[in-house]
């Protein structure tokens, strides 16, 4: 295109056949500091000086490790055999496949996983770990179980309570007339 203006003086050039790599090149670059900046937003509290407002990602990602874990831990109390028996459960909260929290998304950043694939891998593994809960059986889901280590500790405390804080049944309702009478 000839530009005929008066004081534009037109130049020739000759077209750039790397423009494309280039371009490409600029564009991975800012692709890449975006991805940084958003993990950094999460896996990073904000500078001190930081005037909040609101809550941060930072935030909200502590927040759902939180809840990870006390699930982890609600896990643990009540239900310990499912952490010993059921691989899928165990590994929903722990393993490599497990739901979102620090470690994982850390390990995302490592592996340059996209931010935007976040929120999908969550909800898949989210349903993933409903689905393992709910294919454990109802009573055991109702009620829980018994750590044999807890109904161990049960039994020798009360073992103890018994040995030592509990008179013997002859000397504990000798004063008792009601017992007497009864003759037991």
């Amino acid at each position: 295109m000839v530009c005929n203006r008066p004081g534009v003086t037109p130049y020739e050039h000759e077209a750039d056949e790397g423009i494309a790599d280039h371009v490409s090149q600029h564009l991975q670059a800012l692709y890449q500091a975006e991805q940084s900046a958003l993990y950094a937003s999460l896996l990073k509290p904000p500078s001190r000086g930081w005037r909040r407002s609101k809550e941060t990602l930072f935030d909200l990602q502590e927040d759902l490790s939180v809840r990870k874990a006390l699930a982890r831990s609600y896990i643990n109390l009540f239900y310990p055999g499912f952490m010993i028996d059921s691989d899928e459960i165990r590994g929903s909260l722990e393993g490599y496949d497990a739901l979102l929290d620090t470690a994982v998304l850390g390990r995302f950043r490592e592996a340059n996983v996209a931010v935007a694939s976040i929120n999908e891998t969550g909800l898949s593994r989210l349903e993933q770990f409903q689905a393992d809960w709910s294919r454990q059986s109802d009573a055991v889901r109702r009620s829980g179980s018994l750590a044999t280590s807890v109904a161990h500790a049960i039994i020798r405390l009360n073992t103890l309570y018994l040995d030592f804080f509990v008179l013997p049944a002859e000397d504990q309702h000798t004063d008792d007339e009601n017992y007497n009478e009864q003759g037991l």
